[in-house]
């Protein structure tokens, strides 16, 4: 009987414990998630791919149309270049024109367009609001994204799930993370999942131009979000869960 009680007091305790660990670890689940600002270096021009991590490149479909070295396509036409990197730039929907992607497998070629744009942007932005930005715009989910009226802030948002939910994190303009696996997303208990492929959201708010790369060092295929816009779902251009380094110019 004394051993039994033993037992009996043992389980109990233990069962106590492990409800104040899963409460804590819940009640941490369920706080709303603090601003995180993170950056490792403050250049992340592309760097390409060489032969090797080239093959096992495999683009996702986008849902909008694309070009490559302006030769068009859809959906799964973009298997034609598996195997190669692609510097893609997005361009949202505007002015009656569909959303749609401008490709690139020309490493230089992409830098002087996407220096191009941001320049462009900076210059439209000072003539509306001068030297300073003005508060955060509400970040809305409209299809492949909303094309802003002006450059808002500082840095762009970066988010695990669609629609900018789920966990989050910022990067200030001239700022750049080379290696997203070494960035926790969450933890629970002794378990922590990296943010390396798993952005699903973007808003490119700041007054430069956002780079995702599709592996670690600015490698691979890379895609550009101009300044002033955001991306509700990254699916749409063929980039949910696929980033793993990242350049906010």
């Amino acid at each position: 009987m004394y051993h039994v009680t033993n037992i009996a007091r043992g389980l109990l305790v233990g069962s106590v414990a492990l409800a104040a660990v899963f409460g804590a670890a819940g009640a941490a689940a369920a706080a709303p998630a603090p601003e995180r600002v993170i950056s490792d270096a403050r250049s992340g021009a592309a760097r390409g791919a060489t032969p090797a991590l080239a093959r096992t490149i495999v683009h996702q479909v986008p849902r909008v149309a694309f070009t490559v070295n302006g030769v068009a396509g859809r959906g799964s036409q973009i298997s034609r270049y598996d195997g190669r990197a692609v510097y893609f730039i997005a361009h949202p929907a505007k002015a009656g024109q569909p959303a749609r992607l401008e490709g690139y497998t020309n490493l230089r070629t992409f830098k002087a367009e996407t220096a191009r744009i941001d320049a462009a942007a900076r210059r439209a932005a000072q003539a509306r609001l001068g030297a300073t930005a003005a508060a955060a715009p509400r970040l809305r989910a409209t299809g492949a994204g909303t094309a802003l009226p002006a450059l808002t802030t500082d840095r762009s948002w970066f988010y695990e799930h669609g629609n900018f939910g789920g966990n989050r994190f910022s990067m200030r303009v001239g700022t750049a993370v080379n290696d997203l696996t070494r960035y926790n997303m969450s933890c629970f208990l002794w378990w922590c999942t990296s943010w390396n492929d798993q952005l699903s959201s973007v808003g490119a708010t700041g007054w430069n131009g956002t780079f995702l790369y599709e592996h670690i060092l600015y490698q691979g295929s890379a895609i550009y979000f101009p300044p002033g816009y955001v991306a509700p779902n990254l699916g749409v251009w063929g980039w949910n869960d696929r980033a793993s380094s990242i350049w906010v110019r």
